[in-house]
This record gives C-alpha cells, sequence and structure tokens, in this order.
C-alpha cells in the first residue's frame, strides 16, 4: 500500500519541530546536543517518539554534597566547632555510599555520628547525614584533608566518587573578636571626686579577630551593682554613634563614659558591649564583653565666700604753694659832721609788692615791722650821739 503523499515543506517543518523538541530535552537531560539531528523526510515521523523518549531521561547515577560547608574558617586554638553534612542522591538509581573513608580522617578533624552505613540505601532525592569535629590546634596553624567517598549503582553495580576537601585555621582570639583597652586594664576606675562634679573615661575596642564588627550606640548598656541603669554612668560619646559603624579587623572604635555623682558614695556597675559580626556566616555569634568600672564620690565642702573690704575713698588735699620770707634790711645811718647834728635821715630796702605778697604776711604787718625798723634805725643814731657829747665834756 502506498504511502500518503507529504509535501517535502511539510517534512522540513516536522524535522525542525523535531529539532527543537530534541534540543530542549538535551538542555533538560544532560545528553549531547549531536544526537538531536533529526532527518528532514518523512522517516522522522517514526523516529520522533525515540528521539523524545531517549532525551527525556534523567541521570540514572549521580551524588553531591547538599549541605554543609566543610571549610571550617578560622576558630580560637583550643576550640571544638561541629559541622553537619548531607549528600543528596541527585540520579534516578538507588544507590549505596559507604563510609568508610570519613573514620579515617586525622586529627585535628574527627568524624563524629554517621547516619548511613554501606548497605544503607538511598532511593532518588534521598540523602546521607554526617558530623565532622575540627578542634583548633595553636594559632596560626592552617590544615587541609580530603576525603574520597564512593557511592554505587544498584542497578548495574557502577560506582562514583565524591571528594569533600576539609579545611581550619586556627588563631588567637575567636574569629569575632575585639580587646577592650581601659585605663585600669580590665576595668574602668574614674578615681575620687566630689559629688556634683564630672569626669569621663574613654574606653578602646581593637578588633583582634578576623570578621569585621559593626556598633552602635545601642549596644552599650551601662547598669549599676543592681543591673539597673546607671544614673551615675552614662555613654557621653563614641566614633561609632547612632547609626553606627563597621571595623574591620585591625582597626579600633571608642566610646567614653561620664561619672558624674549627684551624692557621696562608693559607686559601682558593669558596661556590656556587642560588636554584631559582619559576614556570610551564620554560624558566627556576635562578640560579647562586660567590663567593670567604680567610682567614688565625696561629700562636696562648700567654699567660703570673702567678704569684700569696703575701698575708702580717697580725700583731695590742696597742694599748699611755697612761700618765700623776705628778710627786711635796716636802713643805714647817715654820718654828721663834726659839731653838727648828723642827718638822721636812712635808706631801707624797698620790697616790691608782689614781694610782700610772697611772704604770705598781711600788707598792713609788714608796713608796720617796716617802720619800727626805721625808729630802731633813728634811735641807735641819736644814742651815738649822746655819747660822743658826753665824752668831750
Amino acid at each position: 500500500m502506498p504511502r500518503p503523499f507529504r509535501h517535502p515543506r511539510a517534512n522540513r517543518s516536522l524535522g525542525l519541530a523535531i529539532a527543537s523538541i530534541a534540543f530542549g530535552a538535551a538542555m533538560a537531560g544532560g545528553g549531547s546536543l549531536s544526537a538531536a539531528a533529526a532527518p528532514l523526510d518523512d522517516s522522522a515521523y517514526h523516529a520522533s517518539h525515540v528521539s523524545q523518549s531517549r532525551f527525556l531521561t534523567a541521570t540514572p547515577f549521580d551524588v553531591k554534597l547538599s549541605g554543609g560547608i566543610p571549610d571550617f574558617g578560622y576558630r580560637k586554638q583550643g576550640t571544638t566547632t561541629t559541622q553537619s553534612f548531607t549528600i543528596l542522591n541527585t540520579g534516578d538509581n538507588d544507590i549505596t555510599i559507604d563510609p568508610a573513608a570519613l573514620t579515617t580522617l586525622t586529627s585535628p578533624f574527627t568524624a563524629g555520628s554517621i547516619g548511613f552505613t554501606a548497605a544503607t540505601i538511598l532511593p532518588h532525592n534521598s540523602t546521607a547525614a554526617f558530623n565532622v569535629a575540627f578542634t583548633a590546634p595553636a594559632a596560626g596553624t592552617s590544615v587541609t584533608e580530603p576525603v574520597v567517598l564512593t557511592a554505587t549503582d544498584r542497578t548495574d553495580g557502577s560506582t562514583k566518587t565524591l571528594t569533600i576537601i576539609f579545611v581550619g585555621r586556627s588563631i588567637a582570639t575567636d574569629p569575632v573578636h575585639f580587646a577592650v583597652g581601659t585605663n585600669a586594664g580590665g576595668s574602668i576606675e574614674f578615681g575620687s571626686l566630689a559629688a556634683g562634679g564630672s569626669t569621663e573615661q574613654t574606653v578602646s575596642l581593637f578588633i583582634d579577630g578576623v570578621v569585621p564588627i559593626a556598633f552602635d550606640n545601642n549596644d552599650i548598656t551601662v547598669t549599676d551593682s543592681a543591673g539597673n541603669p546607671s544614673s551615675n554612668v552614662t555613654l557621653s560619646g563614641s566614633s561609632f554613634g547612632g547609626v553606627g559603624t563597621t571595623y574591620r579587623p585591625g582597626q579600633t572604635a571608642t566610646f567614653s563614659l561620664a561619672f558624674a555623682p549627684t551624692a557621696a558614695g562608693t559607686f559601682s556597675g558593669n558596661v556590656h558591649i556587642v560588636g554584631h559580626q559582619i559576614s556570610i556566616d551564620p554560624e558566627q555569634p556576635n562578640a560579647i564583653e562586660n567590663v567593670p568600672f567604680t567610682g567614688i564620690a565625696t561629700v562636696a565642702v562648700p567654699t567660703p565666700t570673702p567678704t569684700p573690704t569696703p575701698t575708702s575713698t580717697p580725700t583731695s588735699t590742696s597742694t599748699p604753694t611755697p612761700t618765700s620770707s623776705a628778710t627786711p634790711s635796716p636802713g643805714t645811718g647817715g654820718s654828721g659832721a663834726s659839731g653838727t647834728t648828723g642827718s638822721t635821715t636812712g635808706t631801707s630796702s624797698k620790697v616790691s609788692s608782689h614781694q610782700l605778697a610772697s611772704t604770705g604776711f598781711n600788707p598792713g604787718v609788714a608796713l608796720l615791722i617796716g617802720a619800727l625798723v626805721v625808729v630802731l634805725g633813728s634811735a641807735a643814731a641819736t644814742f651815738g650821739l649822746s655819747r660822743r657829747r658826753s665824752s668831750r665834756s
């Protein structure tokens, strides 16, 4: 019986359609793209079902590590960290996995609980679980240890291997860690001051781990000895503020505390500091430090107010005008001729009016003194003439 006629264009369209289906199946099933080729004649009609069936078949045998991170990262020396792992059967066939290689792990790695044996059958999409612990050796040590697990396909007995490489590094501190620096080593000492006064202390936070840390003001909590919020010691400033700042390893953050007691006494309490780790590892905890503080307040001694000394207003004193004393000169008596009466008229030194005024005497008194001098001079002259006459007789 003759076959029905098919138009060549229809054959080409059918061939392209089958090629497209084959290409999609290859991408989904991981098959070879070359197998998607189909003839462009009517023979493709008969081959299409076979091609589609072949390319839509999933991988029959495959395994992969689906859970857990074999790189333990940085851990503090002497500490032990345990990780959980799962192996997933991603193929279609049932498989078994031999866990014997896990028991060969050497220090610092140790296999913990293993949830399967070599006889455990794992169907499609089922998992096998186990734990591995890493105990960090001396600081600065880096350890790498591979483990090769063998899986067996129960359908045909073929095998595949899965290599897991465990890595661990040790450091002196926790990965997320900061060191607190104060004025007194491991505590904050405010010393002693009078009640009503205030003083400050600065605290430094040095990031000595390997993970960046973020701080903000809300991460600093100050409590008294009873665990209540402290009213005498408060946060007065910081380098990170209320919004917060991230500090990388090797950097330092700071904040200040103010001690301002209102009454005398001894005060103590605790400063709680939280640093938030900034990493993609959800298992890394935040860093927390607690620092004690102490401070003493003494009774404030009031300072006496000095009484001001009244200042007397100086009185003005007039400066006395210096005076000069004028010494009047006595008149000079004249000499008369023998036998005759001598002239008794004498001359006296004149003192100018301004000179008399400079003596400070009253002008009338000055005239009186002058007249007296003249009289005395005349008397002296008369007395002299009388003595001469007496001696002649």
